[in-house]
């Protein structure tokens, strides 16, 4: 009992932590500088929390996949079961994979990666150390559903490595994470072994991704670059859905961020550490593309709080609340172009988007794909001919990150 309650009152903290957090007075849009700072929080929010969700539960589930493969190719869940010490497979160089399932319901598969080396698709030396556990629902090494998957342990990281030669480079690539999964996750792909996982999901995600690399030049005379990026997640609680028709020509990503906090840190050997983060509060946003008309949709709605970090430029740190009040279309699929849309910032700062084709009859017809027109309460009207939404980032100078 005492743990368990533990446990809950740490969540509860992290829940009153973060919804003080989110609770911080709205940013105050009362220039044209701070509009465009705005626009550029509205670029970032339809972005940046879906890359995110790619970035760390992808990864996770892609290496958990690829385990629960070669357990399919080797052995059944009943003889692991029925394996006292479970079993051990040979990794391609060296190395191996230990695996081990619970007799109890739900089936807890244990897995430890020991110096395991093997070269992948573009054949450079590759080496996973460390332990993870997914849960699985039901007897079976091919799960569309898991109940919780866990990489990394108290005490140690789970860790990726990969080593890339070249005569004029070397450079050592490390990815190290240590993360929890809990909820309902798919592990079902559109397309195998590379596409997105399809199906509703919502999960509680904690933990951290890295990305740490050294390169070195020879011959340049130029130091070894370092350089680490990490991404943070602190009791995000997301759900969604990610489907596509049956003739896979038809998408749409629905991610909804219920609460939680996301922060990311960047360093190199030539620049200083950078922190930026956001937190959400009942924030969604949604992503349709057709791939037969390359045209497609984004919506995005609801609270979250960019914090930048002062390398970022003029971007204004608070909470920011949109409400999509029509769909931000593009009939040109990947051109960051939209051809029509209506996006509520703050309550008091609206940003419309036209394409040539129809434009109002009072406003300028764009030369560069898109007009961009802004209404800022109290401030006045804005008209922008742009080749894309960076038009924000450079109006204002706030450039994230």
């Amino acid at each position: 009992m005492t743990r368990q309650y533990s446990k809950l009152a740490a969540l509860a903290a992290a829940a009153m932590l973060t919804c003080a957090a989110v609770n911080a007075a709205p940013v105050v849009i009362d220039s044209e500088q701070k509009a465009n700072a705005a626009g550029a929080a509205a670029q970032r929010a339809l972005s940046q929390p879906l890359y995110d969700q790619g970035l760390v539960t992808f990864y996770a589930r892609g290496i958990a996949e690829h385990a629960l493969m070669q357990l399919a190719a080797t052995t059944t869940p009943i003889r692991l079961i029925n394996s006292r010490n479970g079993i051990t497979l040979a990794c391609a160089t060296s190395g191996n994979l230990t695996a081990r399932m619970a007799r109890a319901f739900p089936r807890v598969l244990k897995l430890q990666w020991q110096a395991c080396k093997y070269n992948d698709l573009d054949d450079y030396p590759r080496e996973r150390n460390g332990s993870a556990e997914i849960v699985l629902l039901s007897d079976t090494f091919a799960p569309k559903t898991v109940a919780a998957i866990r990489f990394g342990t108290l005490n140690a990281d789970f860790t990726d490595s990969r080593h890339i030669e070249y005569p004029d480079q070397i450079t050592d690539e490390l990815r190290s994470f240590n993360l929890r999964m809990l909820g309902q996750i798919p592990m079902v792909r559109a397309f195998p072994l590379y596409g997105l996982f399809v199906g509703p999901f919502a999960f509680e995600l904690t933990g951290f991704y890295q990305e740490h690399s050294l390169t070195e030049l020879p011959g340049s005379g130029q130091p070894l670059f370092e350089q680490t990026s990490r991404t943070s997640a602190e009791f995000l609680i997301v759900s969604g859905a990610t489907t596509y028709n049956t003739a896979k020509t038809h998408s749409v990503e629905d991610l909804r961020l219920h609460f939680g906090k996301v922060t990311h840190t960047y360093s190199s050997s030539t620049s200083g550490e950078s922190s930026n983060s956001y937190t959400a509060d009942g924030f969604r946003v949604r992503r349709e593309a057709d791939y037969v008309t390359f045209s497609g949709s984004q919506a995005v709605d609801g609270k979250i709080d960019f914090q930048y970090s002062p390398l970022s430029g003029n971007c204004l740190n608070g909470a920011y609340t949109f409400k999509t009040r029509a769909p931000l279309v593009s009939n040109s699929l990947y051109s960051g172009l939209f051809d029509a849309g209506d996006l509520l910032i703050n309550g008091s700062t609206t940003a419309r988007f036209y394409s040539a084709a129809n434009v109002p009859p009072t406003l300028p017809v764009p030369q560069l794909g898109m007009l961009v027109h802004l209404d800022v309460r109290n401030v006045g009207s804005f008209n922008y001919d742009a080749s894309g939404l960076g038009v924000f980032a450079q109006n204002s100078q706030c450039y994230g990150w």
